[in-house]
């Protein structure tokens, strides 16, 4: 029989070396990735820290402001005009002019259009005509005021003729009606 002879000292050689190579190409890389993912978020959590260091002190100005929000969503809520209210919205209107030596003529309501859907409702738009006697500063506050009052409105179409020391004007406005 062969006797083989073998060198310990080789054998050990690559022994250790196979081990060397699993634990560089297969151990290593879990704990470096580990590692790494570790490092992101102790980043992640540094910047957190860092910016509630600088917002916590502005804490009450953001309690403030999400309250303010929180009235002025509430009162536009309110602007909007429900079916049951274009009559009185009608009203609204022929009352105030006369608060600003407007006189209305003719007040033309015409059937609602224009349905849009949208996460607060569903919304039309009912278009009004109407047909005044002013002079234009009065027009003006009259318009600004209907603008700024507690209804949306918005103008979509003005005629104005001149009938010196007053005008005609045919107008259109438009309310916004949630459904």
């Amino acid at each position: 029989m062969f006797k083989i002879k073998v060198n310990k000292e080789i054998v050990i050689f690559y022994v250790l070396l196979f081990i060397i190579i699993v634990e560089i190409f297969f151990l290593l890389p879990i704990p470096i990735k580990s590692t790494i993912n570790i490092n992101k978020k102790i980043s992640d959590v540094k910047k957190n820290i860092i910016a509630i260091e600088k917002d916590w002190p502005l804490k009450d100005v953001y309690n403030e402001k999400i309250s303010q929000l929180t009235e002025q969503i509430s009162n536009l809520n309110t602007k909007y005009i429900s079916v049951q209210q274009i009559s009185s919205l009608l009203s609204f209107i022929s009352s105030e002019s006369k608060k600003f030596n407007v006189e209305i003529q003719q007040i033309n309501p015409k059937n609602l259009q224009k349905k849009e859907v949208s996460k607060a409702g569903t919304f039309s738009y009912i278009p009004i005509d109407i047909t005044l006697v002013a002079n234009f500063h009065n027009l003006k506050a009259f318009l600004e005021y209907l603008q700024n009052s507690s209804y949306f409105f918005e103008i979509t179409a003005i005629d104005i003729t001149s009938e010196p020391p007053l005008h005609k004007i045919n107008l259109t406005i438009c309310g916004l009606v949630k459904e």
